[in-house]
């Protein structure tokens, strides 16, 4: 026999309960508040989740408001019940079988508009637009939630008014404090069931500042670690007292390393003044494409930006160009495209402001690494090709063969033979299937042609 002893707090009051449970029986008990705020009423749903080995006889739940029902078993399809005020509840439910009892209590979030923890902005969603608020807010108390919390559950607040500016939202983790540490609640409850927008229109008002891209070349190599530079605003159009900025980027997931990902780095920022003057958030859904995120002062006051505000870091797929090169190709260039779309600009008031994206802006050629293309030389006959044994390499007259070298696809040297004969045969058997390349070097030519290795 087991004896239970649970405790609750209610809006600052120690509400005790003690209730003698016995046997296997286990009480569970979930809810959902129904969307019925148009009609002025705050509708609950209960839903019955316990656990008994026979069946049941007595089923009673305590709404927490005085109120009681008592029924012989769970309804199937859920109880419903009306709050008459907002509040926080604690819910009872007592079970009881002919072979044991159970008791369990549930925290009640009886809301009209709820605050979930990471929503800042009351947008029903978890996202790097809720670092504005944070920012517009950063440093003023509010009063503390009675249970803090940082889980994706609906909980209830003191009620104030402000759109964007609403307090009770803005501190995430419900310590009654808004700062840094509320950025916390919105990376863990980060939405992961966003559907991909189409990437932002061009530019119609010329006289609003550009958000773009600046990339460190125009031609990359497979593996390289990768920094492009977001800029905000130019010398001769800069955003004019910016405050705040988010962005979604999209971008080709094929040509980019899974396992490094994408990471929207705010640090030294053009925004802020040092790297504690403000927030940031970066959040990558490879799957998609798409890397979200942002960052905004936390001083209150706008700055005149003209330059780099973040970059973008990824690293580039090392097999990308084994896996796309056709076998008669040289040469591979794939276009990266780079596309930002669903920015918000913001101010030190919270008003928004237009921005220009400069989409696909930027196309990155792939190369082969420490390869020339080459087209071949008729004084030299390789074979067989493709081989899966060994590779012969016959010169056809007087002049000599100084060095051959393999390379992978990177470019990385397999195999040298320095002052090879005429003829010399070359023992591949024991590589890696896939395609490799040999670069030949005469007395008076120099040339490389791809082998492909079965």
């Amino acid at each position: 026999m087991k004896s239970i002893l649970k405790a609750s707090i209610v809006t600052g009051l120690f509400l005790m309960i003690s209730q003698l449970s016995f046997g296997q029986c286990q009480a569970a008990i979930t809810y959902v508040v129904a969307d019925t705020t148009a009609l002025g009423v705050i509708e609950v749903i209960f839903f019955d989740q316990s656990v008994v080995p026979d069946s049941f006889k007595n089923w009673t739940l305590d709404y927490g408001d005085g109120v009681v029902n008592s029924l012989q078993e769970p309804p199937s399809q859920g109880l419903q019940y009306k709050y008459d005020t907002a509040g926080i509840y604690v819910a009872t439910l007592v079970i009881g079988t002919d072979s044991c009892s159970d008791t369990t209590m549930i925290e009640v979030n009886a809301c009209f508009t709820p605050v979930w923890p990471g929503d800042a902005n009351a947008d029903k969603i978890a996202n790097n637009l809720d670092i504005l608020p944070i920012g517009l807010n950063f440093g003023v108390s509010t009063p503390p939630r009675v249970f803090p919390s940082a889980d994706w559950l609906p909980f209830c607040a003191l009620s104030d008014t402000g759109g964007l500016n609403i307090l009770s939202y803005s501190d995430c983790d419900g310590n009654g404090i808004i700062d840094s540490a509320d950025v916390g609640p919105i990376v863990g409850n980060y939405g992961l069931t966003h559907k991909k927008t189409n990437a932002s229109s061009p530019c119609v008002d010329t006289a609003a500042p550009e958000l773009f891209f600046v990339l460190p070349s125009t031609f990359l190599e497979a593996g390289d670690i990768v920094e492009v530079e977001i800029h905000l605003g130019t010398s001769a159009n800069p955003a004019v007292n910016a405050y705040g900025v988010v962005f979604s980027i999209d971008y080709d997931k094929n040509l980019v390393d899974s396992v490094a990902g994408v990471t929207l780095d705010f640090s030294n920022s053009e925004l802020l003044d040092s790297s504690s003057s403000g927030i940031s958030i970066s959040h990558n859904f490879y799957s998609m494409g798409r890397v979200e995120g942002g960052v905004t002062r936390t001083d209150g006051f706008g700055k005149n930006v003209s330059g780099r505000i973040g970059s973008m870091l990824f690293v580039l797929e090392d097999d990308l160009i084994q896996k796309t090169w056709d076998m008669n190709d040289s040469i591979v260039e794939r276009t990266f495209p780079l596309s930002f779309s669903d920015i918000t600009f913001i101010d030190p008031s919270g008003f928004t402001d237009t921005i220009c994206a400069k989409s696909d802006s930027a196309t990155v050629t792939f190369v082969i690494p420490g390869i020339d293309p080459g087209i071949g030389n008729p004084l030299v006959k390789i074979y067989p090709n493709p081989t899966s044994d060994h590779l012969t390499i016959q010169l056809s007259n007087e002049s000599a063969l100084e060095e051959l070298v393999l390379s992978d696809y990177l470019g990385r040297e397999i195999l040298r033979v320095s002052d090879p004969e005429k003829t010399e045969t070359i023992v591949v058997e024991d590589l890696q299937a896939g395609s490799c390349f040999l670069k030949v070097i005469g007395k008076d030519f120099e040339f490389s042609e791809k082998i492909i290795i079965f």
